[in-house]
C-alpha cells in the first residue's frame, strides 16, 4: 500500500486483485532472479511496484554535431523496438548543449532519417508531448534549478581554476602515469569569503559534482553488475562557465523528468554510467535500467564514427538502399532471435520478436555484402507486399538511367505500371538495387544496338535463316507464355538442322538482346511484346542484308 500511495506510481488506482497478483509475481520474480546478474533483480529489490506497473519509456538523445550514421540509427531502432513491443513510448530528445560543435543541418537530418527508417517517435522537438521542451538548449532554466539544488545540498561546488592550472595539473598526473581527467579538489574547500571575492571580481567558474568516497555499482541489462571505484571518478563539471550544462547533468535531469525507464546506448557511454548513477544518488532519484550495446566496427575492425561519410545514413539513402533492408540489417547487428536462425525481418516482425534476451555482448563488423543481399531480398518482397512502391522505385531508376546515359525506351508502355509489375514478377535472378536491375537487363527496357564485330563471325552464318524461321513462328501471335516460347524455339531448331541448338540459341539471344548472356530466352520472349520481338529481328535482318 505504501508503494501505491507514493509518488513512484502517481494517480495509480488501486485494484485489489491486480495488487495481490503483483505481490505474488514480485515474489516469484525475486526468487527466479536471485541467482542471476541482471538489472531486473535490482529493480525488483528497489521498487517492485514501479517495475510491474510503469510503462517502458525509452529515448534516443543524439547530439546534432554531424549526420546520423549506422551506429546512431541502430541505437534509435533498439530503443524504439523495446518501447513499442511493450506498449510504451519512444522519445526523441536533441542534446545540443555542446554549442561549439553544432552542425546546422544535423537536427533536421536526424528527424528525416528516423522518418525514412519508419522509426516513429511519440514525443520530440517537432511533436508535442507531456515533458517539453525536447531540445536541451531550451531547458537551461531547468538545469540551473537542479544545479542550485546540488549546491545547496553540498553535493556540488563552484570551481574557479583557470585553464592553465588545469592543464598543469593534467601534465603532473600524466608524469605519474595517470591518464584521463583528474581534479585535485582545490576549490572544494575554498573559504566562503574567497568564493565571494572571486564572484565579486567576476572570475569565471564552472560547477563540479562532489563525488563521495566508496564504490558505485552499475547494473547493466547486458553485462550484469559492474563495480567502479569512486577514487578514480573525478569531480566532473556539470555546469560550464557559459551557463550551459554538460552532457552528464542534462542527460540525468532530462531522463528523470521525462520518466525514462530504460536507457539503451552504445558501449562508449559505459564509463559515464557511474557518474550518472552518482548524480541520481545526489538528487535522491532511482536510475533507469541501463543497457550498453556493443560497438559497431568497420570491416577492418575499427570503431565507426559519424564523421565517416561512407557509413552515414545519408550516403545509404543516396545509394538507393531501401529503409526496410537497412532496418533489418541493423537489427541483426548485435541481436538475433533466440529460438531460430531467421534473418529476414520486416519492422512489424521485429516489433513482435525483438527483445533484450537476444542481444549479443560482442561487437559486430559491418558486412557490406550482407546488406546488399538483404536489400535485394526486400526489393523482391515489395512485389507482393507493396507493388506500388516497387513500380515507383523501378520507374525512378529507369528515368535516372535515361537521363544519365541518354537511352531510348522501345515504347512508352515500358514506364507503365503493368509492364513494370510484370518485370518484378518475371525476373527472379539476384539483383540488389533497382538500378542494378536496369543495368543488368537493360534490353527489356531500351532499344538495342548491334556490334558489327560480334555478328560478322562464323557463328552468325545461319543468322538469316534463323531470323526468317523465328519470325514465321511469331507472326499472328499476341501474348506468348514462357512455355509457348520454349516450344517455338524447339520448332525453329528443327527447321534449321544441322545447326546445333547451342549456337542457334546464342544467335537468337544476340538478335533479341544484343548480349551474349542474360535472362533465359523463353522469359525474354514472353516479356517483350511480339511486335517488339519481330521489330528487332527485322532490324538485324536489315543489317546483315546490307
Amino acid at each position: 500500500l505504501k508503494y501505491f500511495g507514493s509518488s513512484v506510481v502517481p494517480e495509480q488506482k488501486l485494484y485489489w486483485p491486480v495488487f495481490f497478483e503483483s505481490i505474488m509475481l514480485t515474489r516469484c520474480l525475486r526468487r527466479f532472479h536471485r541467482t542471476t546478474n541482471t538489472s531486473v533483480s535490482h529493480q525488483l529489490k528497489e521498487s517492485p511496484v514501479r517495475f510491474l506497473c510503469q510503462p517502458i519509456r525509452t529515448r534516443y538523445a543524439p547530439s546534432p554535431t554531424g549526420f546520423m550514421h549506422l551506429g546512431g540509427l541502430r541505437t534509435a531502432l533498439y530503443n524504439y523496438l523495446i518501447a513499442k513491443k511493450s506498449g510504451g513510448s519512444f522519445v526523441l530528445r536533441i542534446e545540443d548543449t555542446d554549442q561549439a560543435r553544432l552542425v546546422k543541418e544535423s537536427m533536421q537530418d536526424i528527424i528525416d532519417t528516423l522518418n525514412w527508417a519508419g522509426i516513429k517517435y511519440d514525443e520530440g522537438p517537432d511533436i508535442s508531448g507531456p515533458y517539453p521542451p525536447y531540445k536541451q538548449s531550451d531547458r537551461l532554466d531547468i538545469y540551473k534549478q537542479h544545479v542550485d539544488q546540488l549546491l545547496e545540498s553540498g553535493d556540488a561546488y563552484k570551481c574557479f581554476c583557470s585553464e592553465e592550472r588545469l592543464q598543469a595539473l593534467k601534465a603532473s598526473y600524466s608524469k605519474k602515469g595517470f591518464s584521463g581527467s583528474f581534479y585535485d579538489r582545490y576549490c572544494l574547500n575554498l573559504a566562503p569569503e574567497k568564493v565571494q571575492k572571486n564572484l565579486d571580481e567576476g572570475k569565471p567558474y564552472v560547477i563540479r559534482h562532489k563525488v563521495p568516497k566508496g564504490i558505485t555499482i552499475v547494473n547493466d541489462g547486458l553485462k550484469g553488475e559492474i563495480e567502479f571505484k569512486n577514487a578514480f571518478i573525478p569531480d566532473q563539471v556539470i555546469m560550464k562557465s557559459d551557463g550551459y550544462p554538460t552532457y552528464h547533468l542534462a542527460n540525468v535531469v532530462d531522463d528523470h523528468l521525462m520518466e525514462i525507464t530504460h536507457v539503451i546506448r552504445g558501449d562508449e557511454w559505459l564509463p559515464s554510467s557511474p557518474k550518472h548513477n552518482l548524480l541520481y544518488a545526489s538528487f535522491g532519484w532511482e536510475p533507469p535500467t541501463w543497457v550498453h550495446l556493443p560497438l559497431l566496427l568497420s570491416p577492418e575492425g575499427q570503431k565507426l564514427s559519424k564523421r565517416h561519410g561512407d557509413i552515414s545514413i545519408r550516403s545509404y539513402i543516396n545509394k538507393k538502399y531501401l529503409p526496410e533492408s537497412v532496418v533489418n540489417y541493423l537489427a541483426m547487428l548485435g541481436w538475433g532471435p533466440v529460438d531460430s536462425n531467421k534473418e529476414i525481418f520486416t519492422m512489424e516482425e521485429l516489433l513482435k520478436e525483438f527483445g533484450t534476451e537476444g542481444l549479443n555482448p560482442s561487437s559486430s563488423r559491418i558486412d557490406q555484402d550482407k546488406l546488399d543481399w538483404l536489400n535485394g531480398v526486400h526489393i523482391k518482397k515489395l512485389i507482393d507486399s507493396n507493388p506500388a512502391k516497387y513500380v515507383s522505385s523501378l520507374r525512378t531508376a529507369l528515368e535516372e538511367h535515361i537521363d544519365q546515359y541518354n537511352k531510348e525506351i522501345w515504347d512508352p508502355k515500358v514506364l507503365e505500371d503493368e509492364y513494370l509489375r510484370s518485370v518484378g514478377k518475371n525476373i527472379q535472378d539476384r539483383y540488389d538495387f533497382f538500378h542494378s536491375l536496369v543495368e543488368k537487363y537493360w534490353y527489356i527496357f531500351f532499344k538495342i544496338d548491334y556490334n558489327p564485330e560480334v555478328y560478322n563471325t562464323e557463328l552468325f552464318q545461319s543468322a538469316a535463316t534463323i531470323c526468317n524461321n523465328l519470325k514465321q513462328e511469331l507472326v499472328g501471335k499476341q501474348e506468348i507464355s514462357e512455355d509457348e516460347a520454349a516450344q517455338i524455339l524447339k520448332t525453329v531448331h528443327k527447321t534449321i538442322k544441322p545447326v546445333k541448338k547451342g549456337p542457334m540459341m546464342k544467335q537468337i539471344r544476340y538478335i533479341l538482346t544484343s548480349e551474349n548472356q542474360g535472362l533465359e530466352l523463353p522469359k525474354v520472349i514472353s516479356m517483350l511484346p511480339t511486335s517488339e520481338i519481330i521489330a528487332r529481328i527485322e532490324s538485324f535482318e536489315h543489317i546483315i542484308n546490307n
